[in-house]
């Protein structure tokens, strides 16, 4: 249980109320694991000077954000940081509050926000920040985002009588933005092969339902709704995880093992793409682990949890275990202190997990979190890089890996 949604602030208030009652439990929990305040005192010294473009020579783009009822305008900034966690470069402030998810393609980095209109393309050649939104929907926010080398999409979070709607363009045309809507709730997990979109949507009641679309005509082709038990579903960190995903011809979607942990096993969710039928669940050998982001290494399917080990399948769905080659000081200090996996960047078959935990000392203790890389083909453990806080309040954050 270390996964979390976040609240639509835009809805009506009878909305509110229904999707409060679906994911209320993730949010309190995230409430009671966030770092402490630390009385406003700047916790990174010699910050870079604040810029309107960043120097991208860095390992790491981090979004920062202010936590709460703030005000979205100039809430949070753009960070760049390198292997060792020092800070590159800073953006000026920017309307981003709460930011969910950030990517990149390789020639620009993205990044959206849970509670403003906030969303950004980064240009990791020149560093230049722009807005990525859409002329005529500069509004609300989002809860998922997605890139590869063809297509960016991310949604606007509205009402649900009406359906969400989705903006998305191809390649370097972000001039050229199309949109379509979106039945069955909010997006929560993509796939994108050619030009048709798998996209998985949860409504307020998490009922998960699975969309095909084609992005070229920007029409919805079919909708089913997913053949889950009522409290299983994935609670990715953050949205742009990678959880969804197409192995020898059948999409595969990682599920919790419910609300009780000890009494029901995680599973991988075997899809149909052509009639979106669901075809088989398929059990994780371990009830301890909770199957959140996918990759494909050496033609096996990789389960990824956290950073203690992952598991590996193969087409007859034989499991093996991955074991993370981390020592065991840092081990033992990360399940002492583990607040939640918060973020996982798969790149090159290497796994980027960003863990967050609790600041016990107001005074001394200034970590926020680190992230971890660990070579998927046999577990190796190839950099930790702590991430400390710029500023007190800045307490939310998403990362994309730079290099």
């Amino acid at each position: 249980m270390r996964k979390r949604k976040w609240l639509l602030i835009s809805l009506s208030f009878i909305t509110v109320v229904i999707i409060c009652a679906a994911i209320l439990p993730r949010f309190i929990l995230y409430l009671a694991y966030s770092p402490s305040h630390t009385n406003g005192q700047k916790l990174v010294e010699n910050l870079p000077t604040e810029s309107e473009t960043l120097n991208t020579k860095g390992k790491y783009l981090i979004a920062f954000s202010k936590v709460g009822n703030f005000s979205p305008e100039k809430s949070g900034a753009l960070y760049v940081v390198d292997e060792n966690g020092d800070f590159v470069s800073q953006s000026k402030k920017i309307n981003m509050l709460e930011p969910i998810g950030m990517v990149n393609d390789g020639e620009k980095a993205y990044v959206i926000s849970n509670r403003s209109a906030g969303r950004y393309q980064i240009d990791l050649h020149s560093g230049k920040i722009e807005s990525m939104n859409a002329p005529d929907l500069n509004i609300s926010h989002s809860f998922s985002l997605y890139a590869n080398k063809d297509y960016v999409l991310y949604d606007v979070a509205d009402d649900l009588e009406n359906g969400q709607t989705l903006v998305y363009w191809k390649g370097k045309n972000s001039g050229q933005k199309k949109t379509l809507v979106i039945p069955n709730g909010f997006l929560h997990s993509v796939y994108i092969k050619g030009d048709t979109a798998f996209i998985i949507t949860e409504d307020p009641d998490a009922v998960a339902y699975i969309n095909r679309c084609n992005l070229k005509t920007g029409k919805v082709l079919s909708t089913k709704k997913l053949d889950l038990p009522e409290d299983q579903n994935n609670y990715s960190g953050l949205p742009s995880n990678p959880s969804l995903l197409l192995y020898h011809n059948y999409l595969y979607y990682p599920i919790s093992g419910g609300i009780d942990d000890s009494k029901e096993n995680g599973k991988i969710v075997v899809i149909d793409p052509k009639t979106l039928n669901t075809i088989k669940k398929i059990h994780i050998p371990d009830k301890y682990f909770r199957p959140d982001s996918l990759d494909i290494v050496d033609g096996q399917l990789v389960i990824l949890d956290d950073y203690n080990y992952a598991y590996k399948m193969n087409k007859k769905e034989k499991f093996t275990k991955l074991e993370f080659d981390i020592n065991d000081k840092q081990k033992n200090f990360l399940s002492n202190d583990i607040t939640f996996t918060e973020g996982i960047e798969v790149k090159n078959h290497i796994a980027y997990i960003q863990t967050t935990y609790r600041v016990r000392d107001e005074q001394k203790d200034i970590e926020r979190g680190e992230i971890n890389a660990f070579d998927l083909k046999n577990g190796k453990h190839l950099s930790r890089t702590i991430i400390k806080r710029p500023f007190s309040d800045y307490l939310i954050t998403s990362f994309t890996v730079l290099d």
